[in-house]
């Protein structure tokens, strides 16, 4: 669900009316709000090396380009309910 909003960000602003890519920034509340995760986690990621690295917009300004976060939303790995292999069903059958 948080890759399809990504995808729906990217899409929605990656051309212009020329047909031109269009780069986009996201401050820390929309990657918070696109990713579902808290600014400690992100920040912490990045410090890792395991998020997008900010862009410094100005002096005492930051933000991430769309497109990073939607590379990095395409990368994570397909999340496996509990108790359940992947590649096979939920069914109980024997």
């Amino acid at each position: 669900m948080i890759g399809m909003r990504v995808h729906a960000l990217a899409r929605n602003n990656r051309q212009n009316q020329q047909g031109s890519f269009a780069m986009k920034f996201l401050r820390i509340r929309q990657v918070m709000q696109v990713t579902g995760l808290s600014r400690m986690t992100i920040y912490r990621l990045e410090l890792a090396g395991k998020f997008p690295k900010r862009r410094q917009l100005s002096q005492n300004s930051v933000a991430w380009l769309e497109s990073d976060i939607a590379a990095w939303a395409d990368s994570r790995p397909v999340a496996h309910l509990r108790g359940t292999l992947p590649g096979r069903g939920t069914s109980a059958s024997a």
